[in-house]
């Protein structure tokens, strides 16, 4: 009687503990969906706010001391002469990285940071001539050479549409804002298959993907050797769990 009653016993036993963990599995599951639709929805908020911010300072340009009249002439001497005394403010208190001022006809009158020989150029001149026939503001964001985020506007000189402003930032200050309000690292990856003879990019091969911007240099190592375990990069859709040091993640 003792031996069949201690079989339902443990029986018993194992099936609550079995219970026990899928509930735990449950549960570790949605927390962990629950903390990552989280995560993305502050990157998200954080590329708004610094699109939004962008985007109020192009407004700002034409009423800085000197600008307007020199906007309306369209001599690119006055303009950089009126604009140079605020570069370097905006650079380092604003962060931002590159500034053009295109006339009506899409002609690039005067322009501050990154060399023109850089390829967001190309880009540039065609959200400047949709900004231009729409008279409309756009927001870009751009990994060719270096990730950033752009804010494109028309120049309204009293009342008047006289060219396009360009405004970009580097998309690293989102990352470590990211960081700062999270606590959690982050990468950006960009997909790229062809390899730039003498590029100091870092790449996962196995992902044919370079990474753009990260928030510490460990991410690296732990990208690489989770794409060695998973190189189809569509398999991490759902998150993977991997293991460095004592850490889990």
């Amino acid at each position: 009687v003792l031996l069949p009653s201690s079989l339902i016993l443990i029986a018993i036993v194992v099936s609550f503990t079995g219970i026990t963990y899928l509930s735990l599995m449950d549960d570790f599951e949605s927390q962990r969906n629950a903390q990552h639709q989280r995560y993305a929805s502050e990157v998200e908020g954080l590329v708004d706010q610094v699109s939004i911010n962008l985007h109020q300072l192009a407004g700002l340009i034409p009423f800085l001391e000197g600008m307007d009249t020199n906007l309306l002439s369209g001599n690119t001497k006055d303009i950089m002469q009126a604009f140079d005394p605020y570069w370097v403010t905006l650079q380092l208190n604003k962060g931002i990285e590159l500034l053009r001022f295109y006339d009506g006809s899409n002609r690039l009158l005067a322009g501050w940071g990154i060399s023109q020989s850089d390829t967001h150029e190309a880009l540039m001149l065609n959200w400047v001539r949709e900004v231009n026939a729409q008279e409309k503001p756009m927001s870009h964001l751009s990994c060719h050479a270096s990730c950033m985020q752009f804010a494109v506007a028309p120049l309204l000189v009293e009342g008047n549409n006289v060219g396009v402003v360009v405004i970009g930032t580097p998309l690293v200050d989102v990352i470590l804002g990211f960081k700062g309000i999270s606590g959690a690292d982050i990468a950006l990856l960009v997909g790229e298959k062809t390899d730039v003879l003498g590029s100091n990019k870092v790449k996962i091969s196995d992902w044919d993907v370079r990474i753009a911007a990260h928030s510490r240099e460990m991410n690296v190592a732990v990208l690489e050797k989770v794409a060695a375990q998973y190189p189809d990069l569509d398999s991490l859709e759902d998150g993977v769990q991997t293991s460095w040091g004592d850490r889990h993640l």
